[in-house]
C-alpha cells in the first residue's frame, strides 16, 4: 500500500497521479473543444498538455478517500461535492489574481455565480465515482507503481523543473495581459473625459445655428455621444467620423456661436480621439498576436476593467486567423 512506501516514494507516486490526471483532464477538454468548434484548441491553463485543476481535484478526492474507503456512502457526497469545490476555488482565485473570469457559466440554468453549474457538477461527479472505483485501482495504480524508483525519481524532477519553466511563462503572460487589459480600460476612461467635454459644447450648438451642416448632423452627433453600448472602437470609428467632416467643422467656426477657445478644445479633442483609437488598436494587435492562445482556450473569458473591448479583440483574432489560413 501507499502508506508503507518512504516519503520520498510516496510523493514519487502522488506526484505521478496528478501529472497522469493532469494529463487526461486536459485531453478531455481537447475532445470537448473539438467536439464543440470542431478544430484544435490547447485548452490549458499552462503552455503545455496539462490541466492542474484535474491533477489537484484528483489527488484531494483519492486523498480524503483513503481513510473512507467502506463507507459507500461518504464516498458519494465526496465524489458529489470535491469536485464541484475544487472548481468553484480554482474559479475564484484565478479571479481575484488577474481580474478575469476564466470560464461563466452564467447561461447554463442552476449555476453558482458562474463558477460552477449543475450540467458539469452531474459530470465531475460520475467521473469521480468512475475514478474511484475503476481507473485508479485497476489502471493508474499499477502503471505507476511498474515505474522503477530511481527512473521516477528523475522523470519527477525533470517534469517539476518543467511544471516550474511552463508556470513562470504562464504567469507572466498574464501579468502582461492584465497590463495591456488596464491600458485599455484606462483609454476608455479619457475617452469618457473628452466626449463629456465635447457634449458641453456640441449640446450648446443648435442645427438652425449652422446653415452650412450637414443633414441632420445634431442627431447622429447627440446618438453617438449617448450611444454608450456599443463598443469602444466601434464608438471612435463613429465619433471620426462626424469630426472629420470638414462641412460640419468649417460651419462650426463660421457660425460665431463658438468662442475661439471652444473651437481650439474641439479640435485639440478631435486630435486626441484621433490619437486613442490608434492605441487602442495598437492595444488589440499585441493582445491579438501575443496572447491569442488564452482567448482560444477561454472563449467566455470577462475582464473586470473591459467588457466590450473583450469583443473586439476576439473579431481581431478571427481576422488574424483568417489571413493566416489565406496564407496557407
Amino acid at each position: 500500500m501507499l502508506y508503507l512506501l518512504p516519503f520520498y516514494a510516496q510523493f514519487h507516486h502522488i506526484f505521478f497521479y496528478f501529472l497522469i490526471y493532469s494529463f487526461l483532464g486536459w485531453c478531455a477538454e481537447i475532445i470537448y473543444a473539438a467536439k464543440i468548434k470542431g478544430e484544435f484548441v490547447n485548452r490549458g491553463f499552462l503552455n503545455g498538455p496539462f490541466c492542474p485543476v484535474y491533477g489537484f481535484g484528483a489527488i484531494s478526492l483519492l486523498a480524503i478517500s483513503k481513510s473512507f474507503q467502506n463507507n459507500i456512502i461518504f464516498l458519494i457526497l465526496l465524489s458529489l461535492f470535491l469536485p464541484s469545490f475544487v472548481e468553484y476555488i480554482t474559479g475564484f482565485i484565478l479571479e481575484k489574481l488577474f481580474n478575469t473570469k476564466w470560464w461563466d457559466y452564467s447561461d447554463t440554468i442552476f449555476n453558482l455565480q458562474g463558477r460552477i453549474c449543475i450540467k458539469f457538477s452531474t459530470i465531475w461527479f460520475l467521473v469521480s465515482l468512475i475514478i474511484l472505483t475503476f481507473i485508479q485501482p485497476y489502471f493508474i495504480e499499477p502503471l505507476v507503481s511498474f515505474i522503477p524508483l530511481n527512473y521516477g525519481i528523475i522523470i519527477m524532477y525533470a517534469l517539476i523543473v518543467y511544471f516550474i519553466v511552463d508556470l513562470y511563462i504562464t504567469v507572466l503572460s498574464l501579468i502582461k495581459l492584465k497590463g495591456l487589459f488596464i491600458e485599455i480600460y484606462n483609454i476608455s476612461l479619457e475617452l469618457k473625459n473628452k466626449l463629456n467635454t465635447i457634449k458641453q459644447i456640441g449640446y450648446s450648438i443648435r442645427p438652425m445655428d449652422i446653415p452650412a451642416a450637414p443633414r441632420n448632423i445634431k442627431s447622429k452627433f447627440t446618438d453617438v455621444l449617448e450611444n454608450t453600448s456599443k463598443s469602444l472602437s466601434n464608438k471612435l470609428e463613429d465619433i471620426n467620423d462626424i469630426l472629420e467632416n470638414t462641412t460640419y467643422n468649417i460651419s462650426l467656426k463660421l457660425s460665431n456661436k463658438l468662442s475661439k477657445e471652444e473651437i481650439d478644445i474641439f479640435n485639440s479633442i478631435s486630435k486626441k480621439i484621433k490619437e486613442l483609437k490608434n492605441n487602442y488598436n495598437n492595444l488589440l494587435n499585441k493582445i491579438a498576436y501575443n496572447h491569442s492562445r488564452f482567448f482560444k482556450a477561454y472563449p467566455n473569458l470577462k475582464s473586470k476593467y473591459i467588457t466590450k473591448s473583450l469583443l473586439d479583440i476576439q473579431k481581431k483574432i478571427k481576422l488574424i486567423n483568417l489571413k493566416s489560413k489565406k496564407k496557407d
